[in-house]
């Protein structure tokens, strides 16, 4: 079963240079799934003092898109019943 994650937190730990194996084993965040989002941080180069900027729905669009849309078809298949 999928688990729920603070995007925003992972990203605020990353920038204070927590390492990834230690957010992983605090939040209990797979290590693919920090490392998909510290990759996506450097692509996008991303700065996290704009992090209040985004709504947690923003985050999730542009760190995990393929999970967003997923979640998102999941979502409009149910409310269709």
């Amino acid at each position: 079963m999928a688990v729920k994650f603070n995007l925003r937190l992972c990203l605020q730990l990353m920038d204070q240079g927590i390492s990834l194996n230690s957010i992983s084993k605090q939040y209990h965040i797979s290590k693919h799934t920090s490392s998909k989002v510290k990759r996506r941080k450097e692509e996008l180069e991303f700065d996290t003092a704009k992090l209040e900027c985004y709504s947690d729905t923003d985050l999730g669009k542009l760190f995990l898109p393929n999970l967003y849309e997923i979640f998102i078809m999941n979502y409009l298949n149910l409310e269709s019943l």
